[in-house]
């Protein structure tokens, strides 16, 4: 089983399990909705997508999103988990700046997805680990770049599921990049030998 870590959504490649991670909103959002009691949750890349499957779901649908960290005005709520912790609806339709868009370009690119967060780390890393496949984290980012706090729960979740690690995937572990870099690192490996 291998890991990799997309750092950035340019980075982002097929795989056969692909773990979307975008932990400021969309899937610390979809955690806490699927907790609350939403049914589901459908992620729409465009406002527009997410109107539309309102608009023929009906009543037992809600839409929530944010552009820019702002509520988009025609939605009902917004993309904090704090909106979701009783359930309004069925079905929560999300479409987020970065998160929603990350996961159905996952969605189109990799055999299985499923979502990471800080609020779901173990029983995503149980299901990395147990699926016995090739896995990326894919981190979200913020507008096409590099966010911290993706990267750190990639590296998490890279910590608890395990697997032979990109140098990507080893840069997110931050922890354990520190303790095992020299040795680890099929680029500083041969640099260390030389001392």
């Amino acid at each position: 089983m291998r890991c990799h870590v997309a750092l950035t959504p340019a980075e982002a490649a097929a795989s056969p399990l692909g773990i979307v991670v975008d932990v400021m909103r969309a899937t610390s959002t979809i955690a806490q909705a699927l907790a609350a009691g939403y049914r589901r949750v459908l992620c729409c890349a465009e406002i527009e997508h997410a109107l539309a499957l309102r608009a023929e779901l009906g009543d037992e649908a809600i839409t929530g999103g944010e552009r820019e960290a702002k509520r988009v005005d025609a939605f009902d709520a917004g993309a904090s988990p704090r909106e979701f912790a009783e359930p309004r609806a069925e079905t929560l339709i999300l479409s987020t700046t970065n998160g929603t868009r990350s996961i159905v370009a996952a969605a189109e690119a990799c055999e299985q997805v499923v979502l990471g967060s800080l609020l779901n780390l173990e029983a995503v890393a149980a299901h990395a680990r147990e699926s016995g496949v090739d896995y990326t984290v894919d981190c979200a980012g913020y507008k096409g770049a590099f966010a911290i706090d993706d990267a750190y729960c990639a590296g998490r979740i890279v910590l608890l599921a395990g697997g032979e690690r990109t140098d990507a995937a080893i840069a997110a572990d931050m922890q354990g990049c520190l303790k095992t870099l020299p040795s680890c690192s099929r680029h500083v490996r041969p640099l260390a030998s030389r001392r």
